[in-house]
């Protein structure tokens, strides 16, 4: 039996090395480390915003996030192996991969951005009629309604979601506990935690008062609504 193992040991060393040392795997892998977290980044980013996503898809960004850290623990180690010739090939081989991944990532972060911004202008505009039909209930009744669910069947015909998978709800609130929202009579808003550790919020002021900072962030103004940004 123990006249096996170093002969194991021998192909299982082989085998590592061939994955480093061929030609098609020296870049294949680099390739895939600087494409696929982007495009993964680009794909939840869109799910989020897009009627198609769903509440746990903003989590897999996080997931995504993790394997940074390694990228950066590479990126400070390969050099010191660069000055071994035995381990210059694998750290090089390394190096690239860990530069690849995190440009990727940065590249898929910032890109998305803009995808989920642009998300939230059409949001914006999308809930108009709810809005209107608030307003119009405040103007003939006098007050605010106590729910979103009192515009019906009057003013609203049913009560709208945001069309948007990951953040479905929008969350109404008057009276007492509007007025922590700078003292406006109600307030709409919409949880839209980006990469589910943080708790930005997407909020609609019948008073436009938006502050610059507060809510645990900063305010984005969007149309007549603002985006906090923890």
């Amino acid at each position: 039996m123990s006249q096996h193992f170093p002969q194991q040991e021998t192909d299982c060393s082989k085998e590592r090395w061939f994955w480093i040392a061929s030609p098609r795997a020296y870049w294949r892998t680099p390739l895939i480390c600087l494409f696929a977290p982007g495009l993964l980044q680009l794909l939840i980013g869109w799910l989020a915003v897009s009627r198609f996503g769903f509440k746990f898809v903003i989590g897999f960004s996080l997931v995504l996030s993790f394997p940074v850290l390694v990228a950066l623990f590479g990126i400070l180690i390969s050099p010191f192996f660069l000055f071994s010739k035995k381990r210059r090939r694998i750290a090089a081989f390394g190096l690239l991969c860990s530069i690849a991944y995190i440009i990727s990532l940065f590249f898929g972060v910032i890109v998305g951005e803009h995808i989920r911004r642009a998300a939230f202008v059409e949001l914006a505009e999308r809930s108009k009629p709810l809005v209107e039909a608030v307003k119009k209930y405040e103007q003939t009744y006098g007050n605010p309604p106590e729910s979103l669910e009192a515009l019906i069947p009057k003013f609203l015909l049913q009560v709208p979601t945001t069309e948007m998978g990951a953040y479905p709800k929008y969350e109404y609130v008057v009276g007492d506990q509007a007025k922590r929202f700078e003292g406006n009579p109600w307030a709409l808003y919409v949880f839209t935690p980006a990469a589910g550790i943080n708790f930005d919020q997407f909020m609609y002021f019948p008073l436009q008062n938006y502050p610059k900072k507060g809510y645990g962030g900063w305010l984005e103004q969007i149309g007549d609504w603002a985006y906090v940004h923890e």
